[in-house]
């Protein structure tokens, strides 16, 4: 910490002598241009915000915008609940193997007969799969997959 010492006596005061503290942390009121430091100190302020502002901002078009340590927070308070929920996560296996059971009934019969019904039809407003090629192989246990993954 560096101190520098005024005399309170030149603006008319006589209340002595006043001390100002400055911080060489980063945390000085005035920009570092005006700072009378040495050369090796001001290039180490200088190199710490040219690096993390471009790192924020290819991590802010990343996440588009959303903060990142907000994100990860939601994710592991997410995961923490279903670690406490055995019950939710022996749901959840369940779903998952029906329904992969359902897509490999699925792949099979449409294997053996290609205009079979599908497993899962999608929501009446849903017009993403109305075109015929959906209806073919590969396409068709892709869109198949995608609904049961959409309803899971």
């Amino acid at each position: 910490m560096a101190t520098t010492k005024t005399n309170a006596q030149d603006d008319g005061s006589d209340t002595g002598e006043i001390e100002h503290v400055r911080d060489r942390a980063g945390l000085d009121a005035e920009p570092p241009e005006f700072n009378k430091t040495f050369p090796f100190e001001a290039l180490d302020r200088y190199s710490t915000k040219s690096m993390d502002r471009p790192a924020n901002a290819h991590l802010a078009r990343f996440t588009l915008g959303v903060s990142s340590y907000g994100l990860a927070s939601t994710f592991f308070t997410w995961g923490v609940h279903l670690i406490g929920a055995p019950g939710k996560q022996m749901q959840l296996i369940e779903k998952v193997a029906r329904k992969v059971a359902r897509l490999a009934v699925y792949a099979g019969t449409a294997a053996r007969n290609p205009d079979c019904q599908p497993c899962i039809a999608p929501l009446a407003h849903d017009r993403r799969f109305d075109d015929a090629s959906w209806q073919h192989w590969p396409n068709n246990l892709i869109y198949q997959s995608f609904l049961l993954t959409q309803q899971w």
